[in-house]
């Protein structure tokens, strides 16, 4: 009820004031499924439904979604919808019967459940039970247990060979009276109707009956009748209409001809019909339906073939178009003045008292003496005198007010006017940007330097130029976009050349003088502090203290990032900073402690953001266009707003399996946990019942105290290869039409460990790998010495690459491709991994190898660590030419150890196209092998740091090459920066 009223009183003040409302329409070449919308509907959660030739649906943020239990039972072709007690939608079909949606089922009654008929018009819920309006009569369904009564017409006589078409169910007086489209209006009496009245020559619309009185509409007419006797109390001329809404005292009703195409809007108040398409910018006379909804002020209003319109009636920012083409506007003497493409209109009290036309600005320009007089003084200043009246006048923004006279710029002069809107003088100058005072102006002229008049009845002026006479003149502004002035100063914001400043008679250039080095400016203002705001050509924002001789740089790090490529213009309000942009308006309001954003476009209702200028007016900052001006309350960004939305999940899926069935709602959902190869997550989610979805951002983070990472994809959060642990999924979500964000907590899981990372497991493998070593040391323990070491060593490469990790890995990929039906591709793999098992075993054996035998062994290991990569390493050799890789022989399993760390520690995620080479040549005792990789590098001498496993592998092969080598004593070198790591070992033949 508070909204309800809420929406009396703000759309009555709307239509009072006779302001334009933004209506955007949505069809089918901007996402609506069908541009035919029989019926709009929002239900007592606040959701809107439509119905219409296509089918049913619901809108889903800024998107309007078959419902899905419609679409399977291909239930379209809606022409009505309603709601019961219980929160159940009812949706009628012309052709189809009628489609209940609860939350436990969805079911339709249709001729072969009990219905009189399958072509519904209207659906009224009374008494629990829902009344069905259709082509032959009345149908009427019990709630409680979907028993079907039906009502037809109890002779020939009153059906006439015509359709019993039923239009209307109303109760009065504890009577229920149903309405029929060419038969008159009955009454049920006894399980029969009964005729009241006839109704002679109507075809009737409805009958509705609202604060005990009732109305009626009919092919002739809307009337009000007198709820006893059924005769008309009062008649409209309004024929046709559909449906009305009652608006505090007075009603809006909606009007749809087929004959004489005349619908639309209209006010019934105090007995007078006003018609409000133009109000709400409708463009279309075919219209169906229309609900309002109380949540956002808003009222949806479907059309016969034109789509659906939607229309704010409570909007942050507001339109006026009935001038096109503003470039200036000035507030004086409780006066409006608007320049735009016929002239300058002064308006009062919103009504506009005087229009002065172009042709006016044109013969006082050939009238003002100065324009032959003096023209010759500043014919170097100005390319062209134009004097013809069919050129095209145009203003420029920067008007220049005081004491009761303003001056306007234009393309062919500047004019001084008095606030009655007469004119008072004339210069011949055409600039863009200028200011006067003490009967002095400076100007920059555009493209040619800057000029300054000293006396403005006879024009003596001093004209500075960036280069005269062989000199140059840095001082002197050059490329002006925009001006700001102070007291003491004007300020001069250059496209190429950054700031200038002209005070106590001097020109100064801020680059020159190393006060700021930025050099492309696109607009600049003063702000209610007095402090110089500054906007670069990359939307970075500077806010400078102009106190000192100097200026000082205030920190800009409270403003965010600008939305839009190209500024339009920069005004300041009482604390809160407008930027306009090529995408919309940004606005930033510092609240003490608290930096707010706001964006607003074409959402909101700023439908062009193209060529714009602002000005600001007691509260409210005006935005001028070439469609009309937009204005906005200041206080719309100072008031604290709520946002509150809930989240709900469209999608829930775990390893490609979809597990949306169990979960209700996003609150509903209890912690639950997944084994350690279910950890491949999605999840796609929406918010219900959202004003301005577009101004959402979102952000997700994984653990409480997390980072916040955002959801760069439409509402879907992707978590692939999810480690062991637990998770706590919550989701951000920031308004910038409010400047709030709220946190809402969306699932808890726990992924257990795998089982070969298990205790238990790492004792098998612990007790294994000893005993391997045992027999095989036992089997050698009476050689001698060297060879012990060396035995001993080859047993610890065996033990490095028979590594739990790295086998169970090999095992989970054959399971993997056994299990998706991939039988030859694990057979490879399987083969691949057997021939590497038996090359570790033999070569761990054997004193030495070929460089072949060797070189094929690495690459067999590269291949099978690569199965669990997602994006393989690409290993390659470089030989010299002198070398015989299948004569000469080296220690087995030499460099293994080192393509291990690279494949363990050289390539996380960030690294693309991972890369190792193996460079091997000849130095003068024997064999040089190079192992380059192009990953993240390390520390050298902080290599100690790295697991036990990898200072293992470097330890075997330096005590390898110590044992092996007679001469080469440091035969390895290792070096590392971000670029990479490089491994160089010599072995002597």
């Amino acid at each position: 009820m508070r909204h309800f009223l809420s929406f009396f009183f703000l759309l009555c003040s709307f239509l009072t004031l006779a302001q334009d409302l933004y209506t955007r329409n949505i069809h089918v070449n901007n996402g609506l499924f069908s541009n035919n919308v029989n019926k709009t509907f929002v239900d007592s959660e606040g959701r809107v439904w439509i119905g219409s030739r296509g089918g049913l649906a619901r809108k889903i943020m800024d998107k309007f979604e078959l419902h899905p239990a419609a679409q399977e039972k291909k239930f379209n072709n809606i022409f009505d919808i309603t709601e019961d007690a219980q929160g159940n939608i009812w949706a009628g079909s012309y052709g189809l019967g009628v489609l209940l949606l609860s939350e436990s089922e969805s079911r339709i009654f249709n001729t072969d459940t009990g219905l009189v008929s399958d072509f519904v018009r209207n659906l009224i819920v009374l008494n629990n039970r829902v009344y069905v309006g259709t082509k032959d009569g009345l149908s009427v369904i019990s709630i409680t247990d979907f028993t079907i009564q039906n009502f037809t017409p109890q002779s020939k006589d009153q059906k006439d060979d015509r359709s019993f078409a039923i239009t209307s169910v109303f109760e009065l007086n504890q009577q229920i009276y149903v309405s029929t489209l060419n038969d008159g209006l009955f009454k049920i009496e006894h399980n029969k109707l009964v005729l009241v009245d006839a109704f002679a020559g109507h075809r009737i619309n409805f009958f509705k009956t609202i604060n005990h009185e009732l109305y009626f509409s009919s092919s002739l007419g809307f009337y009000k009748l007198n709820p006893q006797t059924f005769k008309p109390l009062k008649s409209y001329n309004l024929p046709d209409v559909r449906e009305m809404i009652p608006l505090n005292g007075a009603f809006l009703l909606l009007r749809s001809s087929m004959v004489d195409f005349t619908g639309g809007l209209y006010q019934l108040k105090n007995e007078t019909l006003t018609n409000f398409n133009t109000n709400f910018n409708l463009k279309s006379l075919e219209y169906k339906s229309f609900a309002y909804d109380s949540v956002f002020d808003r009222l949806y209003i479907g059309s016969n073939e034109d789509g659906l319109f939607i229309s704010e009636l409570n909007n942050s920012i507001q339109y006026n178009r009935n001038f096109k083409e503003i470039e200036a506007m000035l507030f004086a003497a409780d006066k409006k003045f608007i320049f735009h493409e016929n002239g300058l209109s002064i308006l009062k009290n919103n009504q506009e008292i005087k229009t002065i036309p172009n042709s006016q600005f044109f013969s006082y320009q050939k009238a003002n003496p100065l324009n032959t007089a003096n023209k010759q003084k500043l014919f170097k200043l100005l390319p062209f005198y134009p004097e013809v009246e069919n050129f095209t006048l145009k203003f420029y923004k920067d008007i220049y007010f005081k004491d009761s006279f303003f001056w306007v710029p234009t393309n062919i002069g500047i004019f001084k006017m008095d606030l009655n809107g007469n004119f008072v003088a004339y210069l011949p100058l055409h600039v863009y940007h200028f200011y006067i005072q003490n009967n002095q102006l400076v100007a920059p002229i555009p493209h040619n330097g800057t000029v300054l008049i000293s006396n403005l009845q006879t024009l003596d002026h001093q004209y500075f130029s960036d280069f005269e006479n062989g000199k140059s003149h840095p001082f002197t502004p050059l490329n002006v976009v925009d001006m700001a002035v102070t007291d003491s100063a004007v300020y001069f914001a250059s496209a190429l050349e950054g700031i200038y400043q002209f005070k106590n008679g001097k020109f100064t250039s801020w680059r020159t003088e190393k006060w700021f080095s930025v050099n492309k400016i696109k607009r600049i203002t003063i702000n209610s502090k007095g402090q110089l705001i500054v906007v670069s050509d990359f939307n970075d924002i500077y806010v400078f203290n102009l106190d000192d001789p100097k200026p000082t740089l205030i920190k800009t790090k409270d403003f965010k990032k600008i939305k839009g490529a190209s500024t339009q213009f920069v005004e300041e309000l009482d604390g809160v900073l407008y930027v306009g942009t090529n995408l919309g308006i940004n606005v930033f309001y510092i609240d003490g402690n608290e930096k707010k954003y706001f964006f607003i476009d074409h959402e909101q209702g700023f439908t062009n953001s193209e060529k714009n200028t602002a000005i600001s007016h007691q509260n409210q900052m005006y935005i001028l266009s070439s469609t009309g001006y937009f204005y906005i309350d200041n206080s719309y960004f100072k008031n604290n707003r709520n946002f509150t939305a809930n989240v709900m999940l469209a999608k829930f899926t775990i390893n490609d399996t979809d597990k949306i069935a169990q979960i209700t709602d996003a609150d509903n959902i209890q912690p639950f946990a997944l084994t350690h190869d279910e950890n491949n997550i999605f999840i796609e989610f929406f918010l219900d019942k959202v004003r301005f979805p577009n101004k959402l951002s979102y952000y997700y983070q994984l653990h409480e105290d997390g980072e916040w990472i955002e959801v760069l994809h439409d509402r879907k959060i992707y978590l692939p290869y999810l480690a062991p642990g637990e998770y706590k999924l919550a989701l951000k979500i920031i308004d910038n039409d409010s400047s709030t964000e709220i946190t809402e907590p969306i699932i808890q899981f726990k992924i257990k460990e795998a089982f070969y990372n298990t205790l238990w497991f790492t004792v098998i493998c612990l007790l294994v790998a000893g005993a391997i070593s045992y027999i095989s040391f036992s089997s050698f323990k009476k050689k001698k010495k060297k060879e012990i070491q060396f035995l001993e060593l080859k047993h610890q490469v065996l033990i490095s690459q028979l590594d739990a990790h790295f086998l169970f890995n090999i095992l989970s990929a054959i399971k993997y491709l056994k299990r998706t039906a991939d039988g030859p591709a694990a057979d490879e793999v399987i083969d691949l991994f057997s021939d590497f098992i038996r090359k570790t075993l033999v070569f761990t054996n054997a004193n030495k190898i070929t460089l072949n035998q060797d070189i094929s062994y690495l690459k067999n290991y590269v291949d099978l660590v690569n199965l669990g990569r997602d994006e393989p390493v690409e290993f390659t050799t470089k030989i010299a030419a002198d070398i015989n890789i299948d004569q000469v022989e080296v220690l087995p399993i030499l460099m293994q150890p080192f393509v291990e760390n690279c494949m363990k520690y050289a390539f996380p995620e960030s690294i693309s196209h991972p890369k190792i080479t193996l460079i091997i040549s000849r130095y003068p005792q024997g064999l040089k092998f190079e192992l380059v990789d192009n990953g993240v590098g390390f520390q050298v001498e902080k290599q100690d740091v790295k697991s036990e496993k990898q200072s293992l592998g470097i330890s075997i092969v330096a005590n390898r090459l110590q044992i092996h080598n007679k001469i080469t004593k440091q035969g390895l070198h290792i070096s590392s920066d971000s670029t990479g790591t490089k491994v160089e070992v010599f072995y002597e033949q």
